[in-house]
């Protein structure tokens, strides 16, 4: 069953342009990993649109509310900002097109969903496509 706006927790903003393959990841990650009462908010920059019927066929989940919008390229920011805009979840979570959700994250979301924090930052490393680390909070020789 699909979620109800007025019931849903977490919101899942993507702005994308022009990186299909990268996006496909994301959205398996989120049907792998997203808790329930989850929604997926799209901001499309539409240099190539995803076009909402082709986004809706790599969603294998059907219990996600899924908002798209199409961007006329004003930035990744005005993008952010209108995916933000279209939230009804209490908790916001960015992603970009290639990031993906650890194993496990969708029930450490699911298990901090009532906790009364203003903000909650994840992930003490990032990395990029290819697996090298590109961020971390405590640098070592392998951050960039």
């Amino acid at each position: 069953m699909k979620v109800e706006e007025e019931k849903c927790l977490f919101s899942f903003v993507i702005p994308t342009r022009n990186d299909f393959a990268e996006f496909k990841l994301t959205i398996k990650s989120l049907c792998s990993e997203a808790p329930e009462r989850s929604e997926i908010i799209i901001v499309d920059g539409y240099d190539m649109p995803l076009k909402y019927e082709n986004i809706l066929k790599l969603i294998e989940r059907r219990d996600f509310l899924v908002k798209y919008y199409r961007d006329e390229k004003k930035g990744v920011f005005p993008a952010i900002n209108l995916g933000l805009r279209a939230c009804s979840g209490k908790w916001i979570i960015l992603l970009g097109a290639g990031d993906i959700l650890v194993d496990g994250a969708g029930y450490l979301l699911a298990n901090m969903k009532d906790c009364d924090y203003d903000i909650i930052v994840f992930s003490e490393r990032a990395v990029d496509k290819y697996n090298k680390l590109t961020w971390t909070m405590f640098p070592n020789d392998n951050s960039v």
